[in-house]
């Protein structure tokens, strides 16, 4: 899973930036917001505006236009001089080339975004960043760096009592083990983000770490 960067600043255009992405009339209302914010020479609810609609795009796989739609958020950010923004429109971006395979640009991408959010000491966007670089390290097979950005994640995520970060980097600690055949560990790993996903509700992350588990007792051929 990718951490996406929304808006944390407050005000009556972060509206659709928080709305359900996944709706059919998301780009719709995005698109009246945007050119509201364009008659009015809005710049940050452009900025907010189009980031959101490359929400929407990314979330039903339309990655190409989601890269155009960041890429507007981007510029709209650089013109602000909104350092925090470009951080955000950076991470957003890495993860769209990271789905779509192309992973030097992805890591590209994130990078810039660490490099803005350790410059700002944004805690919480600097965990976010080095999930995502573990996660294209993981699909680049590159196990041993995944796992050094996965490890660093879980100290940051202990300090700031984030139970979310700290479940996901276990689960795909456990990724990693499986993937190199370290079975054991990936075992170890999958239960202690059961742990952490039981408490927190979460019933999909939930399932997903019993498959993950699942697929270790098949590798160990426990298949009771």
């Amino acid at each position: 899973r990718y951490w996406r960067d929304w808006s944390s600043d407050v005000c009556s255009s972060d509206l659709y930036e928080y709305m359900n992405e996944k709706t059919p009339t998301a780009v719709k209302l995005q698109d009246s917001a945007i050119q509201l914010a364009s008659s009015r020479n809005f710049i940050k609810g452009l900025m907010i505006g189009y980031n959101a609609k490359g929400n929407a795009y990314s979330y039903i796989g339309k990655n190409n236009d989601a890269l155009k739609n960041y890429f507007k958020a981007l510029d709209y950010a650089i013109l602000e001089k909104n350092k925090k923004r470009i951080g955000k429109c950076y991470n957003n971006i890495g993860i769209i080339y990271d789905v779509m395979g192309f992973y030097d640009k992805a890591l590209d991408y994130h990078f810039k975004s660490l490099a803005i959010k350790e410059e700002l000491k944004d805690e919480k966007g600097i965990r976010f960043s080095k999930i995502n670089i573990a996660t294209v390290y993981y699909n680049l097979k590159e196990y041993a760096k995944s796992l050094t950005y996965s490890k660093q994640v879980l100290v940051l995520a202990r300090k700031a009592e984030d139970t979310e970060s700290e479940a996901l980097t276990y689960s795909n600690i456990a990724n990693i083990y499986m993937n190199k055949l370290i079975v054991d560990s990936a075992i170890i790993y999958y239960n202690k983000a059961l742990i952490i996903e039981k408490q927190l509700n979460r019933t999909m992350d939930v399932a997903g770490v019993y498959n993950g588990l699942a697929q270790c007792y098949i590798f160990k051929n426990d298949f009771k």
